[in-house]
């Protein structure tokens, strides 16, 4: 986990956001946050909060990011990406 530099989770709520983000440790400044401006936009939640990382964030080529999704039924996914 130290590796990892930014979390990109599903933004169903900002305090769901809040939450994973303290159970995996990771410091505000590394969280991407969408959903204040977009609400829940449901399964392209993460993908819209990975384009506004691209577009915001100061992205160096080795940075690891973590893509972290639930859904209904308790269904969950991840992945960890790597800038090139």
């Amino acid at each position: 986990m130290t590796d990892i530099k930014w979390l990109v989770p599903h933004q169903g709520n900002k305090n769901l956001v809040l939450s994973v983000a303290k159970q995996l440790g990771f410091a505000d400044e590394f969280v991407i946050k969408t959903v204040e401006e977009t609400g829940n936009t449901s399964g392209s939640s993460v993908g819209i909060a990975l384009e506004s990382l691209r577009r915001n964030a100061e992205l160096k080529s080795k940075d690891k990011v973590l893509l972290v999704a639930s859904g209904g039924g308790g269904i969950a996914a991840a992945s960890l990406l790597e800038v090139v």
